[in-house]
């Protein structure tokens, strides 16, 4: 420590190891190992932050940026917000207007939204959308269900099959849902799935 202040630190630290540099920082609580590997940190203005993670601004648990998946089945060891980007999936090489994509990840289930237009075409391949932002469990057949709204009077289902990162659209007879049949639509999808 060098010009910080009214640290409360337990083990062995030296005040910049695992990416917690708080050398001339005050009001930083440490619990580290022996080895002076920050465990668990916060400060009166920051996040408490799990092995592997810095406090940030505000109030919450901040997880690191990789996870460190627990055996435990009670375990809560991952959290993640982000975006992706849907992709055409379907071999037809589409362009897709995407006017949001977003997730959030709680351990093993990632919830998504997103709003996309497909452009203008006449293919007839069934509609599939990519880019999901995790592969989907690979002991699970269709294990994710996607909500899908458009203008159009035909509603399909989208569904993501087994270690995947895109979604497939069904008609609720079972055939395909082309990309012929949603030319110039937009996409209001929301679902979940487990990775």
């Amino acid at each position: 420590m060098t010009s910080g202040s009214n640290n409360t630190i337990l083990g062995n630290y030296s005040g910049n190891n695992g990416g917690l540099d708080i050398r001339t920082a005050s009001n930083y609580i440490v619990l580290a190992d022996g080895d002076g590997n920050p465990l668990i940190s916060t400060n009166s203005t920051r996040s408490v932050a799990l092995n592997g993670a810095v406090p940030q601004t505000g109030t919450g648990i901040t997880f690191p940026a990789t996870q460190s998946a627990s055996s435990d089945a009670n375990t809560l060891d991952d959290y993640e917000e982000g975006t992706w980007t849907p992709t055409d999936a379907s071999a037809a090489g589409l362009t897709l207007t995407t006017q949001y994509a977003k997730y959030t990840k709680i351990g093993n289930m990632v919830y998504f939204c997103a709003e996309i237009t497909y452009p203008s075409n006449s293919d007839g391949n069934r509609v599939s959308v990519g880019g999901l932002p995790f592969t989907s469990n690979s002991a699970m057949a269709y294990g994710g269900f996607v909500r899908y709204t458009n203008s159009s009077q035909t509603i399909p289902t989208l569904l993501i099959g087994p270690s995947l990162t895109r979604m497939e659209a069904y008609q609720n007879s079972g055939s395909s849902f082309t990309n012929s049949q949603i030319s110039l639509d937009r996409f209001d999808i929301v679902g979940m799935y487990q990775v």
